[in-house]
């Protein structure tokens, strides 16, 4: 790119039950005098869905679904529920589910509650504070409704497959560690920090409380989630099938 410039492309890709499926690449610029920067962001494609009228959003390489969610304190005019969509994918179908929560709950009442069945891949951590909340209500009229969350505008973390109760932990490391690193970001690991930790003298695990969830399986387990009083709306993400 220049004398002293260079561009990283790290390709991506998602694993759903097992199966490796095409992500966008992250592409970012680097320079040899230290620090790098994310080069283009993500592009979406927004097109509206026939079924039900709300808009569905889609990655612009590979064209999968990309998920959305709810705030259990947002007031929406309208939720997507693609548990209604089950049955129109066939018995083999691998599917990714965006799951918004009703209320703010710990992970391990999430893990308690989840069908056993039904394979937990992500979580979506409230860092909202009451005045961001009022803000999103506040600004909700008739003719500018409130819109869900898209799955890169919010912020999570991966559940260890092979120890759960680390998966909270490498959250508040990777907090910590922004912290630590005075870069372009730190303000907004500094809000993040804030609004976790509260009153608390330090952010901690029981500071953690989460509002929604990645989940993946087949539509008969998926199915599970129907009538459960957690589930408050249901986006689909990469669907595919196995070879």
């Amino acid at each position: 790119n220049g004398v002293f410039e260079g561009i990283l492309t790290f390709n991506r890709y998602k694993e759903i039950e097992g199966i490796p499926v095409d992500w966008s690449n992250d592409v970012v610029r680097y320079s040899l005098f230290g620090g790098m920067s994310r080069f283009t962001g993500h592009s979406l494609i927004q097109i509206e869905d026939k079924e039900d009228g709300l808009d569905r959003y889609y990655d612009s390489e590979t064209k999968q679904r990309m998920m959305s969610f709810y705030h259990p304190e947002v007031l929406y005019s309208e939720m997507r529920n693609d548990l209604n969509t089950l049955n129109k994918f066939t018995d083999d179908t691998l599917i990714e589910l965006g799951v918004s929560f009703n209320q703010n709950y710990t992970p391990e009442e999430v893990r308690e509650l989840i069908p056993e069945n039904i394979t937990l891949k992500w979580y979506w951590v409230d860092t909202y504070s009451r005045e961001d909340i009022k803000s999103l209500n506040t600004h909700i009229t008739k003719y500018k409704p409130a819109f869900p969350e898209l799955a890169t505008e919010i912020y999570g973390f991966s559940e260890d497959p092979t120890d759960s109760s680390m998966s909270e932990k490498r959250f508040i490391d990777d907090v910590q560690t922004g912290l630590n690193e005075d870069g372009k970001y730190f303000g907004e690991f500094n809000r993040i920090y804030n609004n976790l930790k509260g009153d608390s003298a330090q952010l901690a695990p029981k500071n953690i409380e989460v509002i929604g969830a990645v989940v993946t399986g087949k539509p008969k387990e998926l199915a599970e989630l129907n009538d459960m009083d957690m589930i408050r709306g249901t986006v689909l993400g990469v669907t595919v099938k196995p070879y």
